[in-house]
């Protein structure tokens, strides 16, 4: 019966319910610049520590997701438009398109999952990668020599569960 229970348990631990809205705050203690910053979404692009671009019903600092039945990551958006992350398969970068538009090609939309309360992408963790700007930083995907980024480090992708969501259509 002990083992059943904890089979359980660490079953629905590493899991988030689908379609559950969540933000992602990043947690690495040896970075304290992205140190429990919120990812945000700006022109079909995912960062840490840049200001967020995007049409919201209340104000939002921070890009709200969900995952969906397949494993595809949504931005939340009370809308029959949705927004989809992809990853492209080469080098690992994240984006996201809007409505019909396509993923680039060698790109995949499904492979997201909560792991130990943790956003990864079939398995993998994801990279901060600092931009040309001063303190941000672009995410993208497991791949350790992103587009030949020197800087880049893995963090854990912290998910907070949002009861509430906000709804925003986000910049393209």
């Amino acid at each position: 019966m002990q083992l059943i229970t904890l089979a359980l348990l660490a079953s629905t631990a590493t899991a988030t319910a689908v379609n559950q809205a969540f933000t992602v705050r990043a947690s690495e203690p040896n970075a304290q610049a992205i140190n429990n910053a919120p990812i945000t979404a700006v022109k079909s692009n995912l960062y840490l520590n840049k200001a967020q671009d995007a049409s919201c019903d209340e104000t939002s600092s921070a890009a709200t997701f969900y995952i969906n039945e397949d494993g595809a990551l949504e931005l939340y958006r009370r809308s029959a438009t949705p927004q989809w992350a992809y990853v492209t398969q080469d080098k690992g970068a994240i984006g996201y398109t809007t409505g019909a538009q396509p993923a680039p090609q060698k790109a995949l939309r499904n492979g997201w999952a909560v792991v130990d309360g943790a956003l990864q992408f079939n398995e993998q963790p994801l990279r901060a990668c600092p931009t040309t700007v001063d303190g941000e930083y672009a995410i993208w995907v497991g791949n350790p020599t992103v587009a030949n980024e020197e800087g880049c480090f893995a963090f854990t992708a912290n998910v907070v569960e949002m009861p509430n969501p906000v709804s925003c259509e986000y910049s393209q």
